[in-house]
């Protein structure tokens, strides 16, 4: 039992970092097996979920393969944790934009077209949110833009202002009603 542990570490860290250096795919495999457990409960913990923690190992491995060489890590499980952990924070903010854009894009169902179908072309509908925006007050153009075109939330929106956030929600919800009148008003269906 011992020497069969001991046979297992025999390819150190050392050892890896060189097969990385010579280009040699078992360096992918040794560092699987020596860390991959330790990299997955990294993204674990990070994520919460087994298929994108695994998906994160995996990316971390394609990630060590094209950053050693040039990079010579002193320690290959910390350079490595920190990879794992990067990829972890990178996919986390992907889903928080992802579901903030979705958040975004329903408030603007109701007032905006869905996919220009031929009635009428997409240069003409940014034309008229344009018009519509100089009938705007400067507090409601400022609130759309912020919300609609940069993508911040409320409470950002209150703090840049001054305002409360509920001020902040309810002129937007009024905004988007006048915008929808509007385009009704330009022959726009919705």
């Amino acid at each position: 039992m011992a020497e069969q542990k001991k046979s297992r570490d025999l390819c150190g860290d050392d050892t890896i970092v060189s097969l990385f250096f010579a280009r040699d795919e078992n360096a992918l495999s040794e560092t699987k097996r020596k860390y991959g457990h330790l990299f997955r409960s990294v993204a674990m913990n990070l994520l919460g979920d087994p298929s994108d923690a695994e998906e994160c190992e995996n990316d971390a491995y394609f990630r060590l393969w094209n950053s050693i060489p040039p990079e010579k890590p002193v320690s290959l499980p910390a350079y490595g944790c920190r990879i794992v952990r990067n990829l972890a924070i990178d996919r986390i903010r992907s889903e928080n934009a992802q579901k903030r854009i979705s958040g975004i894009r329903e408030e603007l169902d109701e007032a905006i077209p869905d996919k220009p179908d031929g009635a009428f072309e997409y240069g003409e509908l940014v034309t008229s949110i344009n018009s519509f925006l100089r009938t705007c007050s400067k507090q409601e153009r400022v609130f759309f833009l912020r919300r609609y075109f940069f993508g911040d939330g409320p409470d950002d929106i209150a703090a840049m202002c001054g305002v409360s956030a509920s001020a902040v929600k309810s002129q937007l919800f009024r905004t988007r009603e006048k915008l929808k009148t509007y385009l009704k008003g330009e022959g726009y269906e919705l």
